[in-house]
């Protein structure tokens, strides 16, 4: 019976092999034709609708507003995700939970600070400075996307690293939670 156990030697060799596939799988990758600015504009969208929603100057449906962003986001995120796994055929850790629905940190604070400028905006009245806002919030998120593919493309070990579907289910329950306080309050 031939003995299972590899030698040092071998063992470098298959990890050395190893990564070397994953280094030709990450440089075929590819991210969907206009994936960047569908996100920024999903994001722009959501941003307005929230801004909208939460302002007390707004007239008209604002709970309706506030839920489409939201719906027109997710619905969006949905079919990036779908175009990028049939595109490339694999699935990546990360793409969903840091470039699409933010959760790194630069597309957290994309959200947030475009967030922040919209709603100030639109409850000041300032309504083209809202858009303009969510406009710029948006851009900004489609940007940090970008910005984490490039760094998933140099480091695919560091940058994968996605929350796990339960936390990322978890945050979106606190966020909405959390909307729903305001609006409740507001």
């Amino acid at each position: 019976m031939e003995s299972m156990s590899a030698t040092p030697h071998d063992a470098a060799a298959d990890l050395a092999a190893a990564e070397a596939a994953r280094d030709r799988l990450t440089d075929r990758l590819r991210m969907p034709a206009w994936f960047y600015t569908t996100l920024g504009a999903a994001a722009a969208v959501q941003i307005g609708g929230a801004a909208y929603g939460l302002s007390d100057d707004a007239g008209g449906p604002r709970l309706f507003a506030l839920l489409g962003g939201a719906l027109v986001f997710l619905a969006t995120a949905f079919l990036l995700l779908k175009r990028f796994r049939s595109l490339n055929r694999v699935r990546v850790d990360g793409v969903l939970s840091k470039a699409i629905m933010g959760t790194s940190i630069r597309s957290s604070l994309a959200e947030v600070v475009g967030l922040a400028a919209a709603v100030w905006a639109a409850m000041e009245g300032l309504w083209w400075l809202a858009g303009l806002a969510s406009v710029a919030g948006g851009a900004a998120y489609a940007v940090s996307a970008r910005l984490w593919w490039l760094d998933y493309q140099r480091d695919p070990v560091a940058s994968a690293r996605g929350m796990s579907r339960g936390i990322l289910v978890l945050v979106c329950l606190a966020a909405l939670l959390g909307l729903g306080i305001l609006l409740a309050v507001g």
